[in-house]
């Protein structure tokens, strides 16, 4: 229901896009308000469970803190340590700092899914809009597009060595074996 719900908004959003674009002097402000919500609701999208991916550091390092599986947990969802019978030291991470802070864990310590972990958007979001406003879309090709959407679910540090958004394409296979492999990200 919450996805048809978006998938209707996106198309109404790039209906008034197109109008706009279409126009002899088109209002920058609107076309890029408009891109820009479309954006945002593409980020709301639920992609599909089998287009969930995770690393084997991030799968070895949550097996290491909690019994509950992973998957359900996202970006400021609290975590707590369930798992732990002795204290460990990780790194957390504020923001978008570049440089974790080491900080003691045990059982029962909480943090924010987001400061040790990273769902990474395998073809960026940006790609995917793209995509969106360059064909003539109906509701079956734009849910086609969304459900082609994966995530890619590591370690922030394993983040922190992915190269710029460049150099991706839209077949995830590709970014996997092409940015991910090289970086020394594998996945389980």
């Amino acid at each position: 229901m919450k996805n048809e719900a978006l998938i209707n908004s996106i198309l109404s959003l790039l209906d008034e896009y197109n109008n706009e674009k279409a126009k002899t002097h088109p209002d920058k402000s609107v076309v890029d308000s408009l891109r820009y919500l479309i954006g945002q609701i593409i980020r709301h999208y639920d992609i599909p469970v089998m287009n969930y991916h995770l690393s084997r550091d991030a799968q070895d390092r949550w097996k290491r803190l909690s019994t509950d599986n992973i998957m359900n947990y996202h970006y400021t969802d609290t975590v707590i340590c369930d798992k732990l019978s002795k204290t460990v030291e990780y790194d957390i991470y504020k923001g978008a700092s570049k440089k974790g802070i080491s900080v003691p864990f045990s059982k029962g310590s909480k943090f924010q899914f987001r400061q040790m972990f990273h769902e990474d958007h395998v073809v960026p979001v940006s790609m995917i809009l793209n995509e969106m406003l360059g064909i003539p879309a109906n509701k079956y090709i734009i849910e086609n597009l969304l459900n082609s959407m994966h995530i890619c679910i590591l370690l922030k540090e394993e983040d922190r060595r992915i190269p710029n958004i460049k150099g991706r394409s839209l077949d995830y296979k590709e970014v996997i074996d092409n940015i991910y492999k090289p970086a020394g990200i594998n996945l389980v």
